[in-house]
């Protein structure tokens, strides 16, 4: 049953709120869900949209908005907890690039800016500690 209400709910509701036109608040709101099903439920019971959760948190991990990027950074670090080593080394070396990406944004607000850094760091420390034979740690540590 889980599954079921998972697929309706991500093709039904959760893609448009994703959507490149929708809102950085819809944008925010999508990658709360997101990171509370991968959290929470993970894989097993949401195989089938592990991958577009997956796709969607890299993709606003790098939005110009402090508040989803925060919020997608955080959900990369439940990826890294939550995937198993199988399926997060065909995505490890993206997970990194995209959060080295999220470190290059400068402040537009210093609090909030500071708050999705921070939560970038933590990821980058779930991959190390959840999913260290997936990564280079040198290459990390650069």
């Amino acid at each position: 049953m889980t599954v079921t209400i998972i697929n309706y709910f991500y093709k039904d509701v959760l893609s448009k709120f994703l959507s490149p036109q929708a809102s950085h608040h819809d944008h925010k709101f999508a990658i709360f869900i997101i990171d509370d099903i991968i959290e929470f439920l993970g894989p097993e019971l949401v195989p089938n949209e592990w991958p577009a959760f997956s796709e969607a948190i890299l993709t606003y991990c790098l939005s110009k908005n402090e508040s989803v990027r925060q919020a997608a950074a955080y959900g990369i670090g439940m990826l890294a907890k939550s995937s198993s080593p199988q399926f997060f080394a065909s995505t490890s070396a993206t997970c990194l690039e995209t959060l080295k990406g999220a470190l290059q944004f400068t402040p537009n607000e210093e609090k909030p800016w500071g708050h999705a850094k921070d939560n970038v760091i933590a990821a980058l420390c779930k991959m190390i500690k959840h999913q260290f034979t997936n990564i280079n740690l040198p290459e990390v540590m650069i």
